[in-house]
């Protein structure tokens, strides 16, 4: 099922930037159009006409610096977002980390209670056995 969830979400923002490029290819058309119908009078205003030129071509190199923009500032976010699961991943390793140490430690206690326990049982049964053989 993630596979076809996924399937559908590509195709998804395919179909979007496909869209907008078709609206962009539109509005360039119009555009184009436009200029040429002003262009094909007795004595066009050339001075116009490459004055749209410019401003046209101001406002896509805008709506590419803002496309820009998005990209960065989403890249910025997941940046920021996976340096605070490092963060916090960072933390739960030092904790886990800390009560490893602590664990290590009883460990030795305990084994060196038990070395002494069973020194302690091993002196005491031979003391049995010394005073049953008597």
């Amino acid at each position: 099922m993630d596979l076809k969830d996924a399937e559908i979400a590509r195709l998804k923002a395919e179909n979007e930037a496909l869209a907008d490029e078709l609206s962009q290819c539109q509005a360039d058309k119009e555009f184009v159009w436009s200029l040429w119908k002003r262009l094909q009078v007795a004595s066009p205003d050339i001075t116009q006409a490459i004055s749209q030129v410019i401003q046209r071509e101001k406002e896509k190199a805008e709506m590419k610096d803002r496309k820009v923009l998005e990209i960065l500032q989403t890249k910025d976010n997941r940046i920021h977002e996976l340096e605070e699961t490092i963060a916090t991943q960072q933390r739960e390793l030092n904790s886990i980390v800390q009560r490893k140490l602590s664990l290590d430690e009883e460990k030795g206690k305990l084994q060196a209670d038990l070395k002494e326990v069973r020194d302690r049982n091993s002196f005491l049964e031979s003391m049995l056995k010394t005073k049953e053989r008597k």
